[in-house]
């Protein structure tokens, strides 16, 4: 046991004494050999990548695509200065707002002010909104809710 730690010490000796003497003797060696390893790394890079292109590889010309279409404006002559404007909201509207209480039972399509439609039924209109009906496909039974009049900015018969 004794000659076992004996021989652990000089096998610990020996090692230590080779590490230091692996040691580079001033910092300017440690920096040469670090300068050496990244310009062995840079040297490496380029031949990798120099054998992964091609030597040469002939440029494409191509042709320029054709023209399928091409959008050509009017002349100023044949338009008028109202012909380029959106058509004016009222006249998109099927029914006016106070026309609803005479259409109770009627199908409406219902666009609200933030463009959401509502499909249904009147059951009931006065000065402040629209109780609409609708009706779930296939199971007899549906919803029943209240439209304000300032939520409605179009009402469509269906």
């Amino acid at each position: 046991m004794r000659g076992n730690a004996g021989s652990n010490r000089a096998l610990s000796a020996a090692l230590l004494l080779c590490a230091s003497a692996l040691q580079a003797a001033t910092i300017d060696e440690d920096e040469g050999r670090i300068e050496a390893l990244i310009e062995a790394e840079h040297v490496a890079a380029k031949a990798i990548a120099a054998a992964a292109l091609p030597v040469e590889q002939p440029i494409a010309v191509t042709a320029p695509a054709p023209v399928v279409a091409q959008a050509v404006a009017p002349s100023l002559d044949t338009i008028s200065n109202d012909d380029w404007l959106a058509p004016d909201a009222a006249a998109n509207r099927g029914l006016r707002f106070d026309e609803l209480a005479a259409r109770v039972g009627s199908k409406v399509s219902i666009v609200t002010v933030g463009e959401r439609v509502h499909r249904g039924i009147v059951a009931a209109a006065d000065a402040r909104g629209l109780t609409l009906r609708v009706p779930r496909a296939g199971s007899g039974g549906g919803a029943v809710y209240t439209l304000k009049r300032e939520q409605i900015a179009r009402i469509d018969l269906r």
